[in-house]
């Protein structure tokens, strides 16, 4: 799941940082391993159906910091 999700991240334009935490070695290793494969175009069309609800409940604003007036990630 990790792996995947980091390839999610890393192959959406809109995301210019990611942050990835690992707690151990080997969780680094597959951290680093992750980006060697890329997501089928298939299975990045799936994740971004099904997460379409949330992006469509959060609206143009995540900054969770922040309220919508003063959103820094417009």
């Amino acid at each position: 799941m990790p792996e995947i999700a980091i390839r999610w991240i890393l192959e959406n334009p809109a995301i210019t940082c990611t942050l990835v935490g690992s707690r151990n070695v080997s969780e680094l290793e597959a951290n680093v391993k992750s980006v060697e494969n890329p997501l089928s175009k298939e299975m990045k069309a799936e994740l971004d159906r099904i997460t379409l609800p949330v992006m469509e409940k959060l609206g143009n604003h995540f900054d969770y910091y922040e309220s919508a007036k003063n959103d820094r990630t417009l």
